[in-house]
């Protein structure tokens, strides 16, 4: 029996987006991945409330020193600051430094960290020539095609 007489045969069809086999993979990449954004964001707040830094930052931004005085692994995520450089000692210097990496920490810990399931518009106009060609429903994840009507007039 060739394809298209098997195609013909079905009842229904399922769509799988191939990331979906790499599910549990990447959520262990993703939780790695922030779990490691969280400790390096610790250090970096530990280093900064350290002195020199700690007058530094206090003079200088007093709201980002409170922020950072109180931020636990729960609020980086919330953490945003205006970056800013300063290069006049060495102090203030590290300090720009260890501001930029906590910048960078914080942007990861931004990140969206699950896979998309959302279909494409070409995934879609394939699902809607099979509909077309062999008559067999498709069930795409969560988006159920009932009627190949509905699919024309998206097309």
């Amino acid at each position: 029996m060739d394809d298209d007489e098997f195609v013909q045969k079905a009842v229904a069809a399922i769509e799988v987006r191939s990331s979906s086999f790499l599910a549990n993979r990447y959520l262990a990449f993703m939780k790695n991945r922030t779990r490691e954004a969280e400790s390096e964001c610790e250090k970096i707040q530990q280093l900064i409330l350290e002195e020199p830094y700690s007058s530094l930052l206090s003079e200088r931004m007093p709201e980002l020193h409170e922020m950072m005085r109180t931020a636990t692994l729960d609020t980086f995520r919330e953490l945003d600051f205006r970056l800013r450089s300063w290069y006049s000692t060495p102090d203030l210097r590290k300090l720009s430094k260890l501001l930029k990496s906590l910048k960078e920490q914080i942007k990861i810990l931004h990140k969206r960290d699950y896979l998309s399931i959302t279909p494409k518009l070409e995934d879609l106009a394939l699902v809607n020539r099979w509909i077309q060609r062999f008559g067999v429903r498709h069930y795409y994840r969560y988006f159920l095609i009932r009627h190949t009507s509905y699919l024309s007039r998206i097309f």
